[in-house]
């Protein structure tokens, strides 16, 4: 059912004529790639994991530190 979806998405991308896309999970080193992008993104940002995290928790970002 996944190949079929992937499928029929692919169809979908070719009539709107957009570029090929991958809908496939993501191999180890494509996620690595990503989390290094995003920390850096976020680095300049003044955020980081740890900030993310206690956000998320709920924390307030100054108690993250």
């Amino acid at each position: 059912q996944v190949q079929e979806l992937q499928a029929e998405l692919a169809l979908h991308d070719s009539m709107s004529g957009r570029q090929s896309m991958a809908y496939a999970a993501y191999t180890d080193q494509q996620r690595d790639t990503l989390r290094e992008q995003a920390d850096r993104t976020a680095a300049l940002s003044g955020w980081t994991r740890s900030t993310a995290v206690a956000t998320a928790a709920g924390e307030s970002a100054a108690s993250a530190g």
